[in-house]
């Protein structure tokens, strides 16, 4: 039989019993939770126990189980962002670490290499450098209305881009309009 202490749980103030290996301070896993909420924990600690987790592999047992007792649960950052910081950090993470595992086939978005060469054109270097081109030419402005704005600016091609294969990444064949410029052209074109 447990012996009883002289002490209460900081939590919810029971009487406690002595524990196996040493004398506790909370009568319960919850209460023991609740008194660590919050706490912050030192730079020490954080590296003591991130050392004794190193080398560690969870069976596909105890794997199993964890996805089990997760089922159900939000995310801890459900509805909220990462802060520029983070979302910079992050990204300075990955710079330059390619990931083969992810790409091409072994995509989990594979669909068998149907990208047709139209996109795979107009999503391709020369083609971004090309827009960045005729933007410069046209110094960030809308031919057709003057509109410098930003952020709704396309290049247009003079020559189709499909009908010309040859004219697809020649300046001159390039013209800047914003968005509603490039809308109502394409829409005289259609009806002309």
């Amino acid at each position: 039989m447990a012996k009883q202490l002289n002490k209460t749980c900081r939590i919810c103030g029971k009487k406690l019993m002595w524990g196996h290996r040493r004398q506790k301070t909370y009568c319960s896993k919850e209460c023991q939770y609740i008194g660590f909420k919050g706490r912050k924990m030192s730079d020490k600690q954080k590296t003591a126990i991130s050392k004794t987790q190193i080398g560690k592999k969870l069976s596909t047992e105890h794997i199993k189980n964890l996805k089990k007792a997760c089922k159900g649960r939000l995310s801890p950052m459900e509805g909220k962002k990462h802060t520029a910081e983070s979302r910079a950090k992050m990204s300075e993470q990955r710079r330059g670490r390619s990931q083969p595992h992810r790409q091409g086939k072994k995509s989990n978005f594979w669909q068998g290499g149907i990208t047709p060469q139209d996109v795979k054109l107009r999503n391709s270097m020369e083609y971004s450098c090309w827009r960045i081109q005729v933007y410069e030419r046209d110094n960030f402005t809308c031919r057709s209305c003057g509109d410098n704005q930003g952020r709704n600016l396309e290049a247009h091609h003079i020559l189709g881009f499909t009908k010309y294969p040859k004219m697809r990444f020649v300046i001159e064949n390039g013209i800047t309009l914003c968005q509603e410029c490039h809308k109502k052209l394409h829409y005289k074109q259609k009806a002309g």
